[in-house]
């Protein structure tokens, strides 16, 4: 029994350990692109990873391990169903950077005749 206590508390602290550095890391995107849209559905998600998270803390220090341990792992569910979404997904790998880097050389020839024709005039 003191042993499945044992592996129960490792793995409430391996879960919530891993939500902090989920939810960490999706502050941390949505930071670094100013452009970046954050849906409603998403936000929701990480409150309420952060608030399961607090619950399974709770939990735990008032020696309910199986409800913290539950309640850590629909944390860190949640909080990989935020960063993990599609919307999300698509904001990292077409940033503000390469769009410029996929359009600016396919407008550039048609602007610059553009401009040096309205200069000229």
């Amino acid at each position: 029994d003191w042993e499945l206590q044992i592996l129960a508390r490792a793995a409430h602290a391996h879960f919530v350990q891993r939500t902090a550095e989920t939810l960490r890391s999706l502050v941390e995107l949505v930071d670094s692109l100013p452009d970046v849209v954050v849906r409603e559905e998403i936000a929701a998600m990480a409150f309420q990873a952060v608030a399961k998270t607090r619950a399974s803390i709770d939990a735990a220090s008032q020696g309910d391990v199986t409800s913290a341990l539950a309640e850590s792992r629909e944390a860190l569910v949640l909080a990989l169903t935020a960063i993990h979404d599609d919307s999300v997904v698509s904001q990292l790998y077409f940033s503000w950077e390469f769009k410029y880097a996929v359009y600016l050389p396919i407008s550039m020839p048609i602007l610059v005749p553009l401009v040096t024709a309205c200069w000229r005039q």
